[in-house]
C-alpha cells in the first residue's frame, strides 16, 4: 500500500435498491459502525452535490372481486377495473401538488398491475399494483399514508413495502473544494429527486458527500456512465482523502 494505516474503511452492500435494511441500516443501526465522514457514489454528479433526497413508499394495493365470463360482464364485479380507477384519482390528487417546476414536489407512479388470471374472456376476481411514492419534506411517511388511503377508499388493501423520511445532508466543506479544483467548476448542492442508503449514515449526525460520475438515463435499458469522468472522479477522492486524512 502507498500509505500505511489510514483510518479508511470501504463497505459494500447489495440491497439498496430493495431499500438497504440488511445492508447500511444494519451496519449502522444494529452492528453500531461509524465514521467521521461517509462518501456515497449514488446521487450528485462530479461537481454536483447532493445535500437533500425526498422520501420514499413503496405500497401494494390490492382489490378483490368476484370473476365471471367477460361476455356477460354485469354478472361479476371487476377488481382490475375499480383498481384503475383508484390509481386513476390517487394520481389526480399527486398532480394537483405539482407547484413545482424542477418536480420539488410530491409524485406517484404505479409501476406493477397484475391479476392472476390468464385468460383473455374472463373477468379477474383479484387485481394487485404497486406505486412508487416520493416526496420532499415536509410532508411525511404518516401524512402521505394517509392521504392516500383516504384517496383509495376502504375498497383497496394497501401494504407498505419500505418508506422512508426525507433527509438533508452536509457535506464536507473540504470536499467542496477539492472538487471544483479538480474539476475546474464551481461546485452545485442540488436536491436529488431519488433516495439512497445515505439515510442510513446521515441520520447519525454524520456528515455525508453523494456525488458521482457523470450518468445518464438511469434504471433504462440505455442507462450510461461517461467512462473520462469515472477517471476524474478518482482523482476527487484521491484529493479529497490525501488532504482529509495524511494533512488533517
Amino acid at each position: 500500500m502507498k500509505h500505511d494505516n489510514l483510518p479508511l474503511g470501504l463497505a459494500i452492500t447489495s440491497d439498496e435498491e430493495r431499500g438497504g435494511d440488511a445492508g447500511m441500516r444494519f451496519l449502522f443501526d444494529e452492528i453500531g459502525l461509524r465514521c467521521e465522514v461517509a462518501l456515497v457514489p449514488d446521487g450528485g454528479s462530479l461537481n454536483e452535490i447532493t445535500i437533500e433526497e425526498k422520501g420514499i413508499l413503496h405500497l401494494t394495493v390490492k382489490c378483490h372481486g368476484h370473476s365471471a365470463h367477460a361476455a356477460r360482464p354485469w354478472l361479476g364485479d371487476n377488481p382490475l377495473e375499480r383498481l384503475v380507477d383508484a390509481v386513476s384519482r390517487l394520481r389526480k390528487d399527486f398532480d394537483s401538488l405539482n407547484k413545482d417546476k424542477d418536480h420539488w414536489h410530491p409524485t406517484c407512479a404505479l409501476t406493477i398491475i397484475k391479476t392472476p388470471n390468464q385468460t383473455v374472456n374472463r373477468i379477474p376476481s383479484e387485481a394487485e399494483g404497486t406505486l412508487d411514492i416520493r416526496f420532499p419534506a415536509p410532508y411525511t411517511t404518516k401524512e402521505i399514508l394517509n392521504r392516500i388511503c383516504n384517496i383509495l377508499g376502504d375498497e383497496v388493501d394497501t401494504h407498505t413495502i419500505m418508506s422512508a423520511e426525507p433527509t438533508r445532508f452536509t457535506p464536507d466543506p473540504l470536499y467542496l473544494s477539492v472538487s471544483e479544483e479538480v474539476t475546474g467548476m464551481p461546485t452545485i448542492q442540488k436536491k436529488e429527486d431519488g433516495g439512497s442508503d445515505a439515510r442510513f449514515i446521515g441520520r447519525h449526525n454524520i456528515p455525508v458527500i453523494i456525488s458521482r460520475p457523470i450518468v445518464g438515463e438511469l434504471h433504462s435499458l440505455d442507462e450510461w456512465i461517461d467512462i473520462s469522468s469515472m477517471e476524474t472522479f478518482y482523482r476527487v477522492y484521491e484529493l479529497y482523502l490525501k488532504q482529509k486524512l495524511l494533512v488533517g
